[in-house]
């Protein structure tokens, strides 16, 4: 089994993005899903963050400020990520929209001081 991930984060229009300007993660969507491509299980988060979430995020994600808001504090979503990983762990191999979400996970965690619940798995 493959645990597929997708994050959504905080965006700016390339044109107004400030320097140093890094998105915050604010949804987490995984999936558990075997080789043929079934869906074993889901989990889905909303995640808090410094930054807003503004009006061109919302318009590209469909998340808004108050989604965000709602959401869990980071350290508890990675709490919860790591949970819902640890449902198959003879897994250990996750895949993503590339390299973004991997560096994503690994920026956010170091951030806040937390362990990245991925660390170790084999990433494609």
């Amino acid at each position: 089994m493959i645990l597929v991930i997708d994050l959504e984060s905080t965006c700016v229009p390339q044109e107004e993005k400030p320097d140093g300007y890094h998105g915050q993660i604010i949804e987490i969507g995984a999936a558990w899903v075997t080789l043929e491509g079934v869906v074993i299980d889901t989990f889905e988060a909303f995640v808090q963050a410094e930054n807003p979430v503004t009006a061109f995020c919302t318009e590209l994600t469909g998340i808004t400020q108050k989604d965000a808001d709602n959401g869990l504090p980071y350290p508890a979503a990675m709490q919860a990520l790591s949970a819902f990983a640890a449902k198959h762990p003879d897994g250990k191999v996750w895949g993503s929209w590339g390299n973004s979400d991997r560096n994503s996970f690994s920026n956010e965690c170091s951030k806040h001081g937390v362990e990245n619940p991925l660390e170790g798995w084999l990433h494609r």
